[in-house]
């Protein structure tokens, strides 16, 4: 369904032939997240990477899913085009689980810690918000990638999130977006996209 969004999303600036990325898409898949909303989760993420050039010289994409623990639930080289890219996101299973977004930050950046040299390292993180108390705290958990020049974007979805909390794992506040409804989410595309391209932010819902 997200996918008749498409054609309306890729209609600005064309990316830089020169552009290469490798990017992380971080999916919050714990219990506070129904199957339902995680399904609208992997909806964005398929129709943000068709906005990438992928393929093994230019962009690549991976998936990590969390719960309590974190899952590489697609690696780096292991699709090489939008096409085999979407069908993989669509099997990726649903964990529940309690909310370890810490770990998961954590888990991330050993793997952006091996991305290719001279690439944009971009890490896509989308959740409902706020993990409980007593984990550890996202500034300190997202320092590593920070540590890495890794462009961290996360969108928090649906009425419980707290943005002052996510807003300590991005470097800039145009980094940080909202959408009301994980059904809204994928309405983010655009605004990433253009944020990814001439560094502006237009706020969506």
């Amino acid at each position: 369904m997200a996918l008749r969004y498409i054609c309306l999303f890729v209609t600005g600036a064309p990316l830089p032939r020169e552009f290469k990325a490798d990017v992380l898409f971080v999916v919050d898949s714990s219990q506070s997240i129904s199957k339902e909303k995680f399904l609208r989760e992997l909806d964005f993420v398929k129709v943000f990477a068709r906005t990438l050039d992928i393929s093994p010289d230019k962009s690549r994409v991976g998936v990590v899913t969390f719960g309590n623990t974190p899952t590489h639930s697609i690696r780096f080289e292991e699709y090489t085009s939008i096409q085999s890219f979407s069908r993989g996101v669509d099997v990726v299973p649903y964990i529940a689980g309690p909310k370890r977004l810490d770990k998961a930050l954590v888990f991330a950046a050993r793997i952006l810690s091996k991305a290719r040299p001279n690439v944009n390292k971009m890490l896509v993180l989308l959740t409902d918000g706020k993990q409980p108390l007593g984990r550890d705290p996202l500034d300190a958990s997202a320092k590593p990638l920070h540590q890495l020049d890794v462009k961290i974007s996360v969108i928090g979805a649906g009425g419980n999130v707290s943005m002052q909390e996510l807003s300590k794992i991005t470097s800039e506040p145009g980094d940080l977006f909202y959408s009301r409804t994980f059904g809204g989410m994928v309405l983010q595309v655009p605004a990433f996209y253009d944020h990814m391209i001439s560094g502006t932010f237009r706020k969506c819902f």
